[in-house]
């Protein structure tokens, strides 16, 4: 079964996973394993989607870091969705994973701040152009910085997983 990527019609936004949930529990031990599990089973829902996907070729993260001295933003791009997610939740001490208009948001918190990432699959076409533009073979992205290049794959070759209505349903039918 191929998926294809969908395209948000209506504004939503759907929680998945929220760190605060578990301070509840008596047991902190417990607390901790559940949060481990729940974190584990959404990060293997998006690489199944990720691996069914028919474009989906890398994925890639947009992201801004708050740090004492600044917010830093940039872009990275991973082979593997479990690596990915372990890049965003780094130095995390708390976090939300949601589906924002079809696409896959983390947002979290730290001691000096807070960080946002959108995950987004890059397409084939988006993969080879960027490889072309580590070589200096890709016309027209050649003279252009990294950060430029990113924002132009992000916006013409990668699309928004649709990880809840992939794993939950279409939320308008």
């Amino acid at each position: 079964m191929k998926i294809m990527f969908k395209t948000p019609t209506k504004t939503n936004v759907r929680a998945i996973l929220d760190t605060d949930d578990y301070l509840d529990y008596e047991d902190v031990q417990l607390a901790g394993l559940m949060l481990a599990n729940d974190t584990d089973e959404v990060i293997c829902g998006l690489q199944d989607l990720f691996e069914k996907s028919a474009a989906a070729k890398k994925i890639v993260i947009r992201g801004s870091i708050g740090r004492w001295n600044g917010t830093v933003h940039g872009f990275s791009t991973f082979e593997d969705v479990r690596k990915a997610i372990q890049f965003c939740l780094t130095d995390l001490d708390g976090w939300k994973f949601a589906d924002e208009d079809c696409a896959f948001c983390i947002n979290g918190y730290h001691h000096d701040g807070s960080n946002s990432y959108e995950l987004r699959f890059l397409s084939e076409k988006g993969c080879q152009i960027l490889e072309d533009w580590q070589y200096g073979e890709s016309g027209d992205y050649d003279a252009l910085s990294e950060g430029e290049v990113m924002r132009k794959l992000w916006d013409a070759y990668s699309e928004t997983p649709g990880y809840a209505d992939y794993v939950y349903g279409p939320l308008y039918q």
